[in-house]
């Protein structure tokens, strides 16, 4: 076996096919990148909106809502006065019961109180006059609760979309963390595939394998002077290695850095308001 063809061949095919895969992986590199890119700035727009929903959620009057939808609703009247006849139970235990009853009410700790003073007829000067079976006498009109209650709503729903869309972007960086693995997985071989497809056989040549060993001629080739330029080659190709892993390494810091920003107050309806469940 002509020992000088075939280290010649093996150079050469494994350059060939160290510079495709090197080219592939930079342009990987490359599109991971604009990848992490295009989620970052996805986050920063979906947090803006965060922002904005929070300050506009922060300007509702839950508080103000839920008592006058509890005064205004029939049903809660008709339920009271249902219990209060065919029931024994204790006044908070009422409240819940005609609680149910109320449409488009809010968690609130504040319900139950009141509607247990609603019980008890507790009147509050500026606050309501029961009369008979008859809804509360209130000032407040229909048309701004309702006005209201579609507000709320509006402000719910996109606390909804902001939900999925968190949850979207968590999903992503999941995948692209993933590829980032497979991806310096393949730099490893590479440098690894560099030096042993490439830089030795470069070295093993020319050889004459009647008068030398295998170790030996690899022993006395090292001190040529093609030595260098062997070595030269493998730095090049190592400092490539380097860099792609560096730029995946600060890819996927920035995948942490965002993920680290993304809790269950992000993914939760209750943590966009305590008056959501």
């Amino acid at each position: 076996m002509d020992w000088n063809w075939f280290f010649s061949a093996l150079a050469q095919s494994g350059a060939a096919l160290i510079g495709i895969i090197g080219a592939f992986l930079i342009s990987r590199v490359l599109n991971e990148k604009d990848v992490s890119n295009r989620i970052l700035y996805e986050f920063r727009e979906i947090a803006f909106k965060r922002t904005n929903v929070l300050n506009d959620i922060n300007n509702i009057p839950f508080e103000w809502y839920n008592r006058n939808t509890i005064l205004q609703s029939q049903e809660f009247w008709d339920k009271l006065l249902q219990l209060e006849s065919a029931s024994s139970d204790d006044p908070e235990t009422i409240a819940a019961e005609c609680l149910l009853e109320v449409y488009g009410l809010y968690d609130s700790p504040d319900n139950l109180g009141f509607a247990t003073r609603l019980v008890l007829r507790n009147k509050s000067i500026d606050e309501y006059e029961y009369s008979g079976c008859n809804s509360p006498i209130c000032s407040v009109s229909f048309d701004k609760i309702e006005n209201t209650h579609k507000n709320i709503e509006n402000l719910r729903h996109e606390c909804k979309v902001l939900m999925r869309k968190y949850g979207l972007v968590k999903n992503d960086i999941s995948g692209s963390i993933k590829r980032l693995r497979t991806i310096n997985g393949i730099v490893v071989l590479l440098l690894i595939g560099s030096l042993t497809s490439v830089c030795i056989p470069l070295m093993m040549l020319p050889m004459e394998i009647s008068k030398l060993g295998l170790f030996e001629a690899f022993s006395c080739n090292s001190l040529w002077a093609r030595g260098s330029f062997v070595g030269t080659l493998f730095s090049i190709i190592a400092i490539l290695c380097v860099t792609l892993m560096a730029s995946l390494r600060e890819v996927k810091l920035s995948y942490m850095r965002i993920l680290s920003k993304i809790s269950d107050k992000h993914l939760k309806l209750d943590g966009y308001s305590k008056y959501f469940d």
